[in-house]
């Protein structure tokens, strides 16, 4: 399912929200999803917005975006899938088992039950998952952005910011 970038987030604008950056931060474009979470959060002062950057570890902060409690908890992430065609997209939970994502220890699918399961127990709630998936060009040992991933990340970031002025 294809999901339109500028009118999901617009539709998100009063929800409560937790961006997750996922990556590792010296493999080149796979630190894409920490680079967007962390320019989000330099943009946003806002009461219902929160940014986790959990870079490859995500199972070490579970608890503090289960505290949040939030209504939707976005992972932001690369996509390492070749067959990918788009610079990125929006995921649904039941969408993410179908591509390979960052170098993180335990898979996305995994971490999105265990939350699923953690909050409702804690706040008898259930949040909406999704992925923000990004194209990425490669993973070498360097401590920056393609040229190309970083125009998309910064692309995404300005997508996401105006559709919540």
């Amino acid at each position: 399912m294809v999901i339109d970038v500028k009118e999901f987030f617009n539709n998100l604008k009063h929800k409560k929200i937790v961006f997750v950056g996922l990556g590792n931060i010296c493999r080149g474009d796979d630190a894409v999803g920490y680079y967007i979470v962390e320019e989000l959060q330099k943009r946003f002062y806002c009461d219902n917005i929160y940014f986790v950057n959990s870079g490859i570890i995500v199972e070490n902060y579970i608890n503090k975006i289960v505290k949040l409690n939030t209504e939707v908890i976005i992972f932001v992430d690369a996509i390492r899938d070749k067959g990918f065609v788009n610079d990125f997209c929006i995921l649904t939970k039941d969408e993410i088992k179908n591509f390979t994502f960052s170098t993180h220890n335990i898979s996305l699918s995994t971490i999105i039950e265990y939350l699923q399961t953690q909050q409702y127990v804690d706040y008898k709630t259930n949040p909406e998952f999704y992925v923000l998936g990004v194209k990425i060009n490669s993973t070498y040992f360097v401590e920056k952005l393609s040229e190309k991933t970083k125009n998309t990340a910064d692309k995404i970031v300005e997508i996401i910011y105006s559709s919540f002025k």
